[in-house]
């Protein structure tokens, strides 16, 4: 997959984008983006490149630079449906965080809910072109 990350920039300079473009300072956007960093468990690495992380982690940055800026609305297609079991579960810690901590709405569209779910959710099924909602 491709998770429109800069190559020639590293992760934590990615995570900042969204916050240099929104007007923030540098100094402020490194802080965030080095805050959203040691949430997916790669503060580490915050100076390496795309190319040099996994897949997985790839994806983990993508979600932090999608969060980094307290988004009130958040679409997730399949977050978690390449990932193993242990970036899947940062990924959902991540956005339970964002709908508790920021009070966002969460739009998720997946084959696969977690069954430690732990967060309030409607589900609702898309079939033959129709939508329902399950339970």
């Amino acid at each position: 997959q491709d998770f429109k990350l800069i190559d020639e920039w590293s992760i934590e300079k990615n995570v900042m984008l969204p916050l240099l473009i929104k007007g923030y300072s540098k100094n402020i956007s490194k802080k965030q983006a080095q805050k959203m960093l040691k949430v997916v468990n790669l503060l580490h690495k915050a100076d390496a490149y795309p190319m040099q992380l996994s897949g997985g982690e790839q994806q983990r940055v993508a979600v932090a630079r999608a969060l980094a800026h307290n988004p009130q609305l958040f679409l997730c297609d399949e977050p978690t449906g390449s990932l193993d079991e242990y970036s899947s579960e940062i990924i959902w810690k991540l956005l339970r965080s964002a709908r508790e901590e920021l009070n966002a709405s969460i739009i998720v569209v997946t084959h696969r809910i977690p069954t430690n779910l732990r967060m309030s959710y409607r589900h609702f099924e898309i079939e033959d072109g129709k939508v329902r909602e399950i339970g």
